[in-house]
């Protein structure tokens, strides 16, 4: 095991987070939305990600 290890797997888990975040928000924004296009999409979860 490398010294660095700790460090890649948080960096690893973190993007790990933030893809979960954003696949559940689309999955949440996608059945009201059928018609919205993906950029109206992106921007609404950059407002949610503001939010918090």
């Amino acid at each position: 095991m490398p010294q660095m290890a700790p460090l890649w797997w948080s960096t690893l888990f973190m993007m790990f987070i933030m893809s979960m975040i954003m696949l559940s928000v689309t999955m949440y924004f996608l059945p009201k939305k059928e018609s919205g296009s993906m950029m109206n999409l992106s921007i609404e979860a950059k407002n949610m990600k503001m939010m918090w």
